[in-house]
């Protein structure tokens, strides 16, 4: 457990729950009988919101660990980093008891204040009248510490594997302080016959040594390139032989897989406001935003960011588990914004309008085929305003500014194999995505949807890959 880690919330609260003041809040954590979990801690703040993310930094998580000891309750939580082992490795969870008319002696394991970090678990090698000497098994440094800097003793440890054993059963734990010994020892060996004489050699080989990282970085580097160029149309052609159904069955397991919702309801993520592409768009627009719908909202990225420009903001997503998140953290920000489940390509929202329309965060290259992109567009078309309009980026080919050919068409044995197929379907690794192979093939699109294009611009200087750029399109109803 360290100074500032990001505690994700992994349990739900149990119906019997410890609290106390924290950080102009309430901490609320999980207690089973006498024990509380640490893993399971929720913070309620004045307005009685929870957020799923509590950021912990040392005073945080100190005022936490001695409400709960100074309680006389016995507190779980897991154990991070490498000073203990092997005896106690990293992710082992600690139960910890309160100290106070506890005898300290040698061997002991303690939890205690110091440092940066505040809360650190290292084993007795000293008792003094007024200081506790303590040193991690597998650690040089030797902490002083005073008796009122103790929070608890380590009763119990259960190892990664979920075996619980008692913490004076763990193997050689006698044998901890001549352990800690010959670590030390047998650093100060390495440093002086190893790393002394590797940074003396490596000293007056280094102009040989530079030439020859040089070659290897240069010979490694044309590999790569090598290797792209023959995944692409490997790739191209993979996904020229799936049908449209397998495409949306393959992207909805990607983008239903918990750890990227998890990642993008990030609280950095979402703070991080418009990506530079975006705010180039919203910027050099210059009409003002009135209603707005953010299709494809997600947990809230965009909808929070138009909202402080002064939009009254919608979002539909066909993710549940996302429109909670952005509800929560709309409640959390006191943001205004209303967050609704619906499908990009088939959502209705009646007779509603709406003044800017947006779709972002690549979502318009992530539905297949191209009737389906068009019927997007068009649907959007059909809840614009008058004068209203619609943002979207994509992904584009990158094309030399010298080059004029035209756009590859598809040929007849792709029509043939897959009649689905459209001319820059991409399918990697990890990513499903359409990419227009030029500009002229998303206007197309986007004139069949009964719209035309206000601006198109494309950021060549966007390099997400080596053949890729990212672009943006605001577009209006024809005729307006």
């Amino acid at each position: 457990m360290a100074s500032g880690d990001t505690i994700v919330i992994v349990n739900p609260t149990s119906p019997r729950t410890f609290e106390l003041p924290a950080a102009g809040g309430v901490v609320e954590l999980p207690r089973e009988g006498d024990r509380c979990d640490l893993r399971g801690l929720r913070w309620r703040d004045a307005k009685g919101h929870y957020p799923t993310e509590v950021k912990a930094d040392a005073g945080f998580m100190e005022t936490v660990v001695r409400g709960v000891l100074s309680a006389g309750l016995r507190l779980r939580f897991e154990a991070h980093g490498r000073s203990m082992r092997p005896w106690i490795p990293d992710g082992c969870l600690l139960d910890v008891d309160p100290a106070r008319d506890v005898p300290i002696t040698k061997g002991q394991v303690l939890l205690y204040a110091t440092g940066p970090h505040r809360c650190v678990a290292h084993r007795v090698i000293d008792v003094l009248p007024d200081h506790v000497l303590l040193r991690g098994d597998n650690a040089s440094r030797e902490d002083k510490v005073s008796r009122d800097d103790v929070l608890g003793i380590v009763a119990a440890v259960t190892k990664p594997d979920g075996t619980p054993v008692a913490l004076d059963a763990l193997p050689f734990v006698g044998l901890a302080p001549t352990w800690n010994t010959l670590n030390a020892a047998g650093r100060a060996t390495l440093r002086t016959f190893v790393v002394a004489p590797a940074a003396t050699i490596t000293r007056f080989a280094r102009i040989p040594l530079r030439t020859i990282l040089r070659g290897l970085s240069w010979f490694l580097h044309r590999v790569a390139v090598a290797a792209q160029r023959v995944r692409l149309p490997i790739d191209r052609f993979h996904a020229m032989l799936l049908s449209t159904e397998e495409k949306r069955a393959v992207r909805d397991r990607l983008y239903a897989d918990l750890g990227i919702q998890a990642f993008t309801a990030l609280s950095e993520n979402l703070d991080a406001g418009l990506t530079l592409l975006e705010e180039h768009q919203r910027a050099n627009d210059g009409r003002p935003l009135g209603r707005v719908l953010v299709v494809g909202c997600g947990p809230g990225r965009e909808a929070f960011a138009l909202a402080a420009h002064g939009g009254i903001v919608t979002g539909i997503d066909t993710e549940p588990a996302m429109l909670q998140r952005a509800r929560t953290e709309a409640a959390r920000r006191n943001v205004n914004a209303d967050f609704r489940e619906g499908d990009a390509v088939s959502f209705d929202l009646g007779d509603e309008r709406f003044d800017t329309i947006v779709v972002w965060s690549g979502l318009l290259c992530m539905i297949h085929p191209a009737a389906a992109r068009i019927a997007m567009l068009a649907n959007c078309r059909r809840h614009l305003a008058e004068g209203g309009k619609i943002w979207v980026t994509f992904l584009v080919d990158y094309v030399d500014p010298r080059d004029d050919a035209p756009a590859p068409r598809p040929g007849g044995f792709a029509r043939r194999v897959n009649p689905d197929h459209a001319p820059g379907d991409l399918w990697l690794h990890n990513e499903a995505v359409h990419v227009y192979p030029r500009t002229t093939s998303l206007l197309a699109e986007i004139a069949a949807a009964g719209l035309g294009a206000e601006r198109v611009f494309r950021d060549q200087r966007a390099y997400d890959r080596r053949s890729q750029v990212r672009g943006y399109a605001t577009l209006g109803e024809c005729g307006r």
